[in-house]
C-alpha cells in the first residue's frame, strides 16, 4: 500500500490528503455539538487543545526535537493563539450549544469571504469583478440561514461568523511563523498557547465539577484533540504542500454538504429548506471569491 501510495504524483498525493482531511472536517460540527451537550465550552475546548498539544508534540518529538523552542517565534504564536486557537475555536465551541451542526457548516464558509475582505483591505491580494460579486452571493447565502422573522438572528450563528472573522487575521501569523518553524511545530506551540488561555478562563468563569464528567466526555475531547485539532491539520497542511491553496479551497467547499448529508444520517434530521436556500448563494460565492484571485503579494514586514 506504501510502495502504491509512493509511486502517485505529488498533486494525486495532495489531493488524496485533501479528500481526508475534507472527510474527517465534515464530522467537526456533529462532534463539537455533541460535546456541547454535556460540557461547558472553555473547559472542552481547552482539554481538546491540550490533548492535540501533547500529540503535535510527540510527533516534533520524533522528527526536530524541542530546539525550535529558543527561536524569535513567541509574539507571533501568542497571536495566532490568541485568533484561532482561543478565538476561532473558542467560540465555535461555544456556538455548538445554540446553532445546528448543519448552521455551522454552511456559515464556516463565511471564512472566505472575511479572508477576501482582509487581505483587500491590507492591500496582499488583488481581486478580479468576480471576486466581488462572489462576496455579495455569500453575504446573501449567510444571511438567509441566519435570519429568523422578525429580524431576529441565533446568537450561536452569529457566533460561528465572528469564529470565521478571526481565522483570517490568525493566518497572517501564521504564514509568518512558517517561515520560521514548521508546520508541526506552528500546531504544537499554538495548541500549547491557546489550551492553556482556555482552561485558565475555563476555571474563572465556568463551573465544573469534574465527578460530572464522564467516560463519554473524556472520550470525546481526547477524539477532538486527536482527530480534529491534530490529525486534520496535519492532512490539511500535507495537502497544501502539494496542491495550492487555491484548488484546495475550491474542494474544501463540499464539506457543508457532507455535514449535511451526515447529520440526516446521524440524526434522522432532515436539513430545513432555508438550509439549502441558503447554501446554493453561498457555495457559489465561494467559487467566485477562490477561483477568480489575481496577484498574490506577501507584504514585507
Amino acid at each position: 500500500m506504501k510502495a502504491r501510495f509512493e509511486s502517485f504524483s505529488e498533486e494525486v498525493k495532495g489531493e488524496l490528503f485533501l479528500g481526508a482531511g475534507i472527510l474527517i472536517w465534515a464530522f467537526f460540527p456533529i462532534m463539537i455539538v455533541l460535546m456541547a451537550s454535556g460540557l461547558p465550552a472553555l473547559f472542552s475546548a481547552g482539554v481538546s487543545t491540550i490533548v492535540a498539544c501533547i500529540f503535535m508534540g510527540i510527533v516534533s518529538g520524533f522528527k526536530t526535537g524541542f530546539s525550535f523552542l529558543r527561536k524569535n517565534i513567541w509574539l507571533e504564536a501568542f497571536l495566532l493563539a490568541l485568533f484561532i486557537g482561543v478565538g476561532q475555536y473558542g467560540l465555535m465551541f461555544f456556538a455548538a450549544h445554540y446553532t445546528s451542526p448543519g448552521n455551522i457548516a454552511v456559515l464556516s464558509l463565511s471564512q472566505i469571504f472575511f479572508g477576501f475582505l482582509i487581505l483587500h483591505f491590507l492591500k496582499l491580494e488583488s481581486y478580479k469583478l468576480s471576486a466581488y460579486i462572489g462576496s455579495f452571493f455569500l453575504l446573501m447565502g449567510s444571511f438567509i440561514i441566519i435570519y429568523k422573522p422578525g429580524f431576529i438572528f441565533n446568537l450561536g450563528d452569529i457566533l460561528v461568523l465572528l469564529a470565521q472573522f478571526l481565522a483570517p487575521i490568525g493566518n497572517l501569523y501564521q504564514r509568518r511563523l512558517r517561515t520560521k518553524i514548521t508546520a508541526v511545530q506552528i500546531i504544537f506551540v499554538r495548541s500549547l498557547i491557546a489550551g492553556l488561555i482556555l482552561l485558565g478562563l475555563s476555571f474563572c468563569l465556568e463551573e465544573i465539577d469534574m465527578s460530572f464528567v464522564s467516560s463519554i466526555d473524556w472520550f470525546y475531547m481526547f477524539l477532538m484533540g486527536i482527530i480534529f485539532l491534530g490529525l486534520q491539520k496535519l492532512l490539511w497542511v500535507e495537502a497544501i504542500h502539494r496542491i495550492s491553496i487555491t484548488k484546495a479551497s475550491s474542494l474544501a467547499a463540499v464539506e457543508p454538504i457532507i455535514t449535511i448529508g451526515l447529520v440526516y444520517l446521524i440524526f434522522q434530521t432532515i436539513p430545513t429548506s432555508q438550509q439549502w436556500i441558503g447554501i446554493v448563494p453561498t457555495l457559489i460565492g465561494a467559487y467566485l471569491i477562490i477561483g477568480n484571485r489575481g496577484s498574490f503579494q506577501i507584504k514585507k514586514t
